[in-house]
């Protein structure tokens, strides 16, 4: 409108539904709710609709439902200028469907076995693509094929957790585009088939978790597995149902993420279930634990970390330093700390991001330090005396971790409101809530 009135160009602005946000630079900044605008475009007998190029989902639904109707997708004010002056419009989506398909000159350095979960994610991956392959654009589909044979070809060479995180994020994806695509404006969130799954396998992992205690040999299994049951129950929360389609659909890959790391919980403590030893001395880990939490600076952190350390300090508050401890590793490597540099992991999970980061290239990057710690924790744990120690134990181990009593007192007795803190968040969420209610 601002063009037509400064260049005296009569602009057929009233013919068209035209949204987006429009930053300095003329760049045009995506915006919510572009399917009910096409809906309402539609209604309105506009002759097409112009619009920023938002995301995936927006794309791949609108070119489901409307089909014959004319959408313009733009990155810039020039590109929409060019569509209202009657000049040639050629689409070019290729920014939503990108895939970074270079692979290094060799495989990767560390076996592991990951193979269940990589069958697994793609069974679900074929399954939900060829649900819908009918129902996707044809740049959609080669986009979901090609990254399926690009992570094919990843596990051949070993890497086998690069390959299953890719699948992880894209199988989210694909189950919350098969909901919205089969169900349409009608899409009840709470009856859609991606909540069902997560709800029925949420249902007893908790329950499942509970006869699973920490041992010197599963350690790293049971840790993971808690840590990605928190993950799980996480994602899973209850949505406005008043919400836009797009909106919708971005639950339901919430819900996705969900039900798969519910699933790979599930996996891990099968894992854990069959390897036996000496029980976790969460006494002794404590000790090495707490002055990790009591060194970090919380009103620095960013919004992920500031949820690693909530996390751990809740595990901890429980008595649960193993799972606190793995939080807490998650956290360090974010904040560009490694515990010890390894030259060859040893360990389940420092081979899975040893090979992770091997992939990438990056030394010193967050995927390393993360494979340094996590070796760096399990080793800990299997060199802790056994539970039944004595005192004089207890004493050597804390002093041969450079912690002084001194320390020690001042650790405990800052640590001592955790579980009032606690308290207070879950007050604020329930607060939070039933603002959140008497809104809607």
């Amino acid at each position: 409108a601002f063009y037509s009135v400064f260049s005296d160009e009569n602009l057929p602005l009233n013919d068209y539904g035209i949204t987006g946000a429009i930053s300095p630079d003329g760049s045009v900044l995506p915006v919510g709710g572009v399917l009910e605008k096409a809906e309402a475009a539609i209604k309105a007998r506009k002759r097409g609709l112009i619009i920023p190029l938002n995301s995936r989902y927006d794309y791949i639904l609108a070119k489901e439902f409307y089909r014959d109707y004319p959408i313009y997708y733009v990155k810039s004010v020039d590109e929409a200028l060019r569509i209202l002056k009657g000049r040639e419009y050629k689409e070019n989506v290729s920014g939503l469907f990108n895939i970074d398909n270079k692979l290094p000159n060799e495989s990767s350095p560390y076996l592991y076995d990951l193979d269940d979960s990589y069958k697994q994610l793609s069974n679900l991956y074929k399954e939900d693509l060829n649900a819908i392959k009918d129902k996707l654009p044809l740049e959609a589909l080669k986009f979901y094929n090609k990254l399926y044979n690009t992570t094919e070809k990843e596990f051949a060479m070993g890497y086998k957790y690069t390959a299953s995180n890719t699948l992880f994020l894209a199988n989210a994806e694909l189950m919350a585009l098969r909901d919205a695509l089969e169900e349409g404006f009608n899409l009840n969130i709470n009856k859609a088939k991606t909540t069902r799954r997560a709800e029925e396998c949420l249902s007893n992992l908790s329950a499942i978790s509970q006869h699973i205690t920490p041992n010197t040999n599963n350690f790293e299994y049971v840790a993971a597995a808690n840590f990605r049951m928190g993950r799980a129950y996480a994602m899973f929360s209850k949505p406005v149902e008043s919400a836009t389609l797009a909106y919708k659909t971005y639950i339901l890959f919430n819900y996705a993420e969900s039900y798969e790391w519910c699933v790979f919980s599930k996996e891990l403590y099968t894992k854990a279930s069959n390897l036996n030893g000496s029980e976790v001395n969460e006494e002794l880990l404590k000790t090495w634990l707490l002055p990790q939490l009591y060194n970090v600076s919380f009103d620095k952190l960013e919004d992920e970390d500031k949820d690693f350390y909530l996390l751990a300090l809740k595990n901890a508050a429980k008595g649960d330093y193993s799972t606190a401890a793995f939080y807490t590793a998650y956290l360090q490597a974010d904040l560009g700390s490694s515990y010890y540099n390894y030259t060859n992991y040893t360990t389940y999970w420092g081979k899975v991001f040893g090979s992770h980061a091997h992939f990438y290239g990056e030394e010193d990057s967050t995927i390393e330090r993360l494979a340094n710690n996590l070796e760096y924790l399990s080793k800990l744990v299997e060199s802790l005396p056994p539970k039944n120690i004595s005192d004089a134990h207890e004493g050597s181990f804390v002093e041969e971790k450079n912690m002084t009593q001194k320390n020690k007192g001042a650790i405990y007795k800052d640590l001592l409101p955790i579980s009032a803190i606690i308290i207070l968040l879950a007050l604020g969420m329930i607060v939070w809530m039933v603002k959140m209610s008497q809104r809607t």
